[in-house]
């Protein structure tokens, strides 16, 4: 998973780099990379350039969602978890999906960071913990 400051860093830089050219461009990027030398604890060099290739890809290109489930989702059911994801990130979504033999039935999604869990076994542990505190 990425560190907190190296997301915020790629999304900084990004945002910074966006419309600049020459000079002004190695100033952003040198500004970078002097952050990143002060900073301890900094982020590798490739743990940042695939955290800024991601937020490029958001931003350009939609956004990728890896769907986990026991077995391949219909079409219906692909189609709709894509507008909700549409609808609640307001960007274009590209669904990749994973078949998992542990997962028992429902499915998970994976956005970026932002996990989304609505398997059944997470529902009877939700469950379980409901009853449990009653």
């Amino acid at each position: 998973m990425t560190r907190p400051f190296t997301r915020q860093l790629a999304r900084a830089l990004y945002a910074a780099a966006q419309d600049k050219k020459g000079s002004e461009l190695d100033d952003v990027i040198g500004r970078a990379i002097a952050l990143l030398h002060a900073r301890p604890g900094k982020p590798q060099a490739s743990e940042l350039l695939a955290e800024l290739e991601r937020v490029h890809r958001e931003e350009t290109a939609g956004i990728r969602a890896v769907v986990t489930s026991k077995v391949p989702l219909s079409h219906g059911l692909k189609a709709e978890l894509t507008r909700m994801l549409k609808d609640r990130f307001k960007k274009d979504i590209d669904i990749d999906e994973v078949t998992d033999d542990s997962v028992l039935g429902g499915f998970r999604v994976r956005v970026g960071d932002l996990i989304i869990d609505a398997t059944l076994s997470t529902q009877i542990k939700e469950l379980t913990k409901h009853l449990m505190n009653r």
